[in-house]
């Protein structure tokens, strides 16, 4: 198993293992009781540093599964760059998480993982160019707070994703850990 690999595997293990810990953390969280606000639409945006750094704007479509189990997709269009450079950032991906919140459903913890794709290319300063793609696998943690129907959240994530780079050296496949931070302000139908 390759380093970054065993990395990833370390990393899900962790959240697998705090998901139930977040879920016990407090009698006084409860699953979030079914209401009207069973879709969620929201404007997000996030920071990650992996292969670049990438600046990300998105929209998110989000579906109540069943209780405090929601499903979501994404789409996030961004800028990457390093000091040498910069290029274009596209994320799409799909996720579960699930919502435990307070009795008063004001303030509730996330616990989530997301599957996806990543496609990022690079131009450094001298013409070089780079393009970088591959599965995204993200592990996720926040906070989600707000009222009935407007909703603000904030995610931490360990990221990682397998990809090919095309670089001037020739084509390389490997796996590339990172972590990335988001915010989204969502409103609940």
């Amino acid at each position: 198993m390759s380093p970054g690999v065993s990395h990833l595997a370390r990393i899900l293990l962790v959240a697998a293992l705090l998901a139930p810990s977040l879920a016990r953390a407090d009698e006084a969280l409860t699953p979030s009781t079914p209401a009207a606000a069973d879709v969620t639409i929201a404007a997000t945006a996030g920071l990650s540093a992996d292969a670049f750094v990438a600046a990300t704007v998105g929209l998110e479509v989000g579906r109540r599964i069943d209780g405090d189990w929601w499903g979501h997709g994404a789409l996030r269009l961004g800028a990457g760059g390093d000091a040498e450079g910069s290029g274009d950032h596209l994320e799409v991906r799909a996720g579960v998480d699930r919502v435990r919140c307070a009795r008063d459903r004001v303030v509730c913890g996330v616990v989530g993982l997301d599957l996806g794709y990543v496609t990022s290319s690079w131009e450094g300063d001298d013409r070089m160019t780079e393009s970088h793609s591959g599965p995204l696998v993200a592990p996720r943690v926040g906070v989600e707070f707000g009222g009935a129907h407007l909703r603000a959240r904030f995610m931490a994530e360990a990221r990682g994703y397998y990809h090919s780079a095309s670089t001037p050296s020739g084509d390389t496949t490997r796996f590339e850990p990172g972590v990335g931070f988001g915010a989204s302000l969502g409103y609940q139908l």
